[in-house]
């Protein structure tokens, strides 16, 4: 037997270690080997490599204790523990709070592109649900990302989104986070694929110092629209049109009744929307939405009475650079005093007026123009 190898931790050996406690517990032999209890003698193995002393090689007794460079250097271990801490306990609470079965397998760039998706939702639809899940997932999508994955898997579920939809005339589309729902029979509308490129379009400027004639708007050419409207008429034939399109930011209701009451005055507003480049504001088209009915809460008068026939695009904001500016406007209104429950920043359906029978109707008539107005699809084309 060479000696030589058995150290007394099994390695170098077909055996577990042999211990003194083996010895104390009446065995004479391990593997054919006789037990000893002396830790000079050279066959001894009880405690081996362990219990010989790190500077000299000289065996030590069993029931010293020799330390471990952990406890002789800490300060070498010290920033690895607290780093690997730190990594195990943000991958448990990710694990646990979002279901995850993988700590290396976070997939970013397909939860960065949900994310976006979420918040999308979130914004038409006022979920505060989905826009709670769009944040969480950003939070995983930091975790890992590469940037041309993520920009790729990006675009396609944007064009899934909004370009895919089905040519047959179903009265719905759905998707993982929701459901858009068309009108049975609804006709696919078909819109110009630069109508929503505003980037070489003058800022329009709207600060009439009357009642109500104070807002923002994205301004675009309404020339792109025109044959929409044309489209739309011909189904109905009694339509108005302003003859401009625009997507209002910030409307005169809000302005009156909320902002300039605080301070905050059309120019200010101005400032922050051309500092933000309000005109390359992004927008996507949803859906074509429709109003025809009666008003839910009609003012008494007699204009307010009988049935309205409105149809507006639906658009969305999908990088936020429109509800950015408003949360900027917001910023600068609660700094001048203003109560925050009176102006909701992300209190915003981005739409474009079409044409309307009568006039055009807005929140303070009790319609809301999000997804949830839609009625037929849109389809863009060059």
């Amino acid at each position: 037997m060479d000696y030589t190898n058995i150290s007394g931790t099994g390695t170098g050996t077909q055996h577990p270690a042999a211990t003194d406690v083996a010895k104390e517990s009446g065995k004479t032999v391990f593997g054919g080997v006789e037990l000893v209890d002396d830790p000079s003698n050279p066959h001894y193995i009880g405690h081996g490599v362990a219990h010989r002393d790190p500077k000299t090689g000289d065996p030590v007794d069993a029931h010293v204790h020799i330390a471990t460079r952990g406890e002789t250097h800490p300060n070498e271990f010290a920033f690895n523990a607290a780093v690997e801490t730190a990594e195990v306990t943000d991958t448990s609470r990710l694990q646990n709070e979002y279901g995850i079965s993988k700590a290396d397998k976070y997939h970013a760039n397909w939860y960065r592109a949900k994310s976006i998706w979420s918040g999308l939702v979130g914004k038409m639809t006022k979920s505060e649900k989905h826009i709670i899940k769009a944040e969480k997932q950003r939070a995983l999508a930091k975790l890992e990302i590469t940037p041309f994955y993520a920009a790729m898997l990006l675009f396609v579920v944007t064009a899934f989104t909004f370009y895919a939809r089905p040519q047959t005339h179903t009265n719905s589309v759905s998707t993982t986070e929701g459901t858009i729902i068309y009108d049975p029979g609804a006709p696919t509308f078909h819109l110009p694929a630069q109508a929503l490129v505003s980037s070489d379009i003058p800022f329009l400027n709207h600060s009439t110092p009357k009642p109500f004639q104070s807002y923002l708007q994205q301004t675009l050419d309404y020339a792109h629209f025109s044959d929409l409207f044309s489209a739309i008429n011909a189904t109905v034939g009694t339509l108005q049109t302003r003859g401009e399109a625009h997507v209002t930011v910030v409307t005169p209701p809000e302005y009156d009744r909320v902002l300039k009451p605080s301070g905050v005055t059309i120019e200010e507003i101005e400032e922050i929307a051309l500092r933000s480049n309000i005109q390359k504001a992004r927008l996507m088209p949803v859906c074509l939405g429709r109003f025809n009915g009666t008003l839910p809460n009609p003012s008494g008068a007699e204009s307010d009475k009988g049935t309205f026939l409105l149809y507006s695009l639906v658009v969305a904001d999908v990088y936020g650079d429109l509800v950015n500016i408003r949360r900027e406007v917001f910023k600068l209104y609660r700094s001048k005093g203003g109560q925050g429950a009176l102006f909701q920043p992300e209190g915003f359906w981005p739409h474009i007026t079409i044409g309307f029978d009568r006039r055009d109707l807005f929140i303070e008539d009790g319609l809301y123009k999000g997804s949830n107005y839609c009625y037929a699809p849109i389809r863009t084309s060059k």
